[in-house]
């Protein structure tokens, strides 16, 4: 199964993309509820058949990229349902 060069470059700049927007929502506090669904929702939306797709093709250091920040946007997701339930109840 071949990657797509069109859509891997496509998934990487929102990769990219996505990535800068985490960095200056750390450095700046912006909306966190536009950031929060960028960064924990559509992340790994992006990054889930990235790896999947590596996986199959073999190619170990983009699969091992792809399904880390995937796990720590999961991850992300779920310290953010638990925060909002235990300050708000």
């Amino acid at each position: 199964m071949k990657i797509n060069k069109r859509f891997w470059k496509l998934r990487l700049t929102l990769i990219i993309v996505v990535l800068a927007l985490m960095i200056v929502n750390n450095t700046f506090n912006l909306n966190q509820q536009i950031v929060g669904l960028i960064q924990e929702v559509i992340l790994p939306i992006l990054l889930a058949p990235l790896a999947f797709e590596s996986y199959q093709d073999k190619k170990w250091w983009l699969f091992t990229f792809a399904s880390a920040l995937t796990m720590i946007s999961i991850l992300s997701l779920v310290q953010s349902i638990y925060h909002f339930y235990v300050l708000n109840y």
